[in-house]
């Protein structure tokens, strides 16, 4: 049964990171489009900020 839960777990991980990933891609082509960056001054920018922090070795 818990692995049955995993399995369910990691296959809608998946799914919301493909998701997510789409959504940096269309938003990254939009913000070029304003700024010719495709994450600077747009809440990608952010998410990278804090993705680097929480993977920074310590």
């Amino acid at each position: 049964m818990k692995k049955k839960k995993l399995e369910e777990a990691q296959k809608k991980a998946e799914e919301n990171r493909k998701e997510l990933f789409n959504n940096y891609i269309t938003d990254g082509k939009k913000n070029w489009e304003k700024n010719k960056s495709h994450f600077k001054g747009s809440y990608i920018s952010d998410d990278m900020a804090i993705c680097s922090k929480l993977t920074e070795d310590k």
